[in-house]
């Protein structure tokens, strides 16, 4: 049966060549030298033409010369491409076959029938208009295993690399956890992130070149290639030279300390330097303290060399870590060197009394020093005599002084009758320097 069919096949095709020069298979009219209809009316034929199947290892077999330019055109599957080994006479030949598929003879070697087409992964090649690659939701990843980059490349003046979203545009950097993001929101801030594992931002030259920001298209800051930062100039001088009209402001300070705290000034460059602290310029820092309510028989009940306590307010204080506690009308002193001067009035209504003598015990480092005044006065209710005792000493940090007066030995006044008057009695501290 099959023999028979085998016959008619060769009679029908050998009529068919003699009568038309053409070949059809399921069809009377072949349109070409052979021409194969497929038999759609039964769906469990197979259709097709399978051209001979060949390893590669058999086609390099072949004896030399067996493939030739009269064999151009040739037409097989290669069904395996398993490197070639032993005898190998046409080896050259199969050097291009790669991959299973068809392969095509052209005069010489083997070639893949899609030869003449671009491979973009193993060739190079030239787009003839704009293409797009439509993801589909899916992610487009190119993928190096080694250390060489992937490079998007322009010979025109100006290479762009554009990545546009409806919201934002970005380009995300990733290295394990660490991630770098360049974004633009719409109608928004352009902005450089740093997240995950990154440890910070770096934005650097590796050779000796500035680094400028700039906005509206003028260079606003400068960082030169030696460090110095410039602001309104691209040719700073200094670690930071600023250029501009009232080029300085700073907002927020908090009290600076006289005694530790530099002063800062200006020299005629515009150089910004300090000239020591304003305790070290010797700039007196005054604290002020009153008498309040008057005092009666003041040192009533002290002899020579006795001295009360003048119970004063504050009035005034402007140096730093000096304080004051009312209730037993002490200070206590930061280091430094002080100038007090104690003014006092006052009347003493006593019998022979017209000449009236005091003291003030000055601190004086750990100890003190006693100045005396005397002042010569009236008898009876014109009696009013003052004055003014001053000294300049230093003491060590958190010296401690009772405001007092004490009364002397030059004078001939005693016991009662004393007044010693409210407002025009005072002391002045003068902080004068460390």
């Amino acid at each position: 049966m099959k023999l028979k069919k085998l016959y008619s096949l060769i009679t029908i095709v050998g009529g068919s060549c003699f009568a038309f020069a053409q070949v059809g298979i399921n069809t009377t009219t072949p349109q070409a030298s052979l021409d194969v209809i497929g038999n759609v009316g039964d769906i469990s034929t197979k259709d097709g033409i399978m051209a001979p199947r060949i390893s590669k290892q058999q086609l390099a077999a072949k004896s030399a010369g067996t493939y030739g330019t009269g064999q151009t055109g040739a037409l097989v599957y290669v069904s395996d491409v398993t490197p070639p080994t032993g005898v190998t006479p046409s080896l050259v030949q199969v050097s291009d076959i790669t991959a299973n598929g068809y392969y095509f003879f052209n005069g010489i070697q083997w070639k893949n029938v899609n030869d003449s087409a671009v491979n973009i992964y193993n060739s190079n090649g030239t787009l003839s208009g704009i293409r797009t690659v439509a993801t589909g939701g899916n992610t487009l990843t190119f993928n190096n295993a080694s250390n060489s980059s992937v490079t998007v490349a322009t010979s025109a003046t100006e290479g762009r690399l554009v990545a546009t979203g409806s919201n934002r545009g970005s380009i995300g950097l990733t290295s394990g956890t660490s991630l770098l993001n360049v974004f633009q929101d719409t109608g928004s801030l352009g902005q450089i992130v740093t997240s995950g594992a990154s440890t910070g931002l770096n934005v650097a030259t590796n050779n000796a070149t500035p680094i400028s920001l700039l906005t509206n298209g003028a260079t606003r800051m400068t960082v030169a290639s030696g460090g110095n930062v410039g602001i309104g100039t691209t040719a700073p001088s200094n670690a930071l030279h600023v250029n501009a009209t009232d080029p300085l402001r700073l907002q927020g300070l908090t009290a600076g300390v006289t005694s530790t705290d530099p002063l800062m000034v200006v020299d005629a460059t515009g150089v910004v330097k300090t000239i020591g602290t304003l305790s070290s310029l010797s700039i007196p820092n005054p604290a002020v303290f009153r008498l309040e309510t008057a005092q009666t028989d003041f040192l009533s009940s002290q002899g020579i060399g006795g001295s009360q306590v003048v119970p004063m307010s504050v009035v005034k204080n402007t140096i730093p870590g000096l304080s004051y506690n009312s209730g037993t009308s002490t200070i206590t002193f930061p280091a430094g060197t002080y100038q007090l001067t104690f003014v006092y009035e006052g009347t003493h209504n006593q019998t022979s009394c017209t000449l009236s003598s005091y003291f003030v015990d000055f601190p004086l480092n750990a100890g003190s020093a006693r100045i005396h005044n005397t002042a010569a006065h009236n008898l009876g209710s014109t009696s009013n005599h003052g004055g003014t005792i001053t000294y300049a000493t230093t003491v060590p940090a958190n010296r401690t002084w009772t405001i007092a007066l004490g009364r002397g030995q030059s004078g001939n006044c005693s016991g009662t009758g004393m007044l010693l008057f409210a407002g025009s009695t005072q002391l002045l501290v003068f902080r004068i320097g460390d």
